[in-house]
């Protein structure tokens, strides 16, 4: 989700910019936002994400992931060995 929010801040400074940003990711085969419920998000990026369901709706599938936070520490991820102190 964050690369996609600096997609468009980014697109948002540039003539035709907010356009082609949605024209782009319409166009996708299948779009998937990891991250969605974990992040908080301002006015603007939930405007462009609600237009951007709009564009896909009955056209190509969107997925929404909710994601994990980042694990610290000696435990990893699932199913990891944990490393030695």
């Amino acid at each position: 989700m964050p690369e996609l929010e600096e997609a468009w801040v980014l697109a948002k400074d540039k003539p035709l910019g907010v356009t082609r940003f949605l024209k782009k990711y319409a166009a996708f085969t299948l779009l998937v936002i990891v991250g969605w419920f974990l992040d908080h998000t301002d006015e603007g990026m939930r405007s462009m994400l609600l237009e951007l369901l709009e564009r896909r709706y009955d056209s190509a599938p969107t997925a929404f992931c909710r994601g994990t936070p980042k694990r610290t520490g000696a435990s990893g991820s699932p199913g990891s060995t944990p490393t030695p102190s």
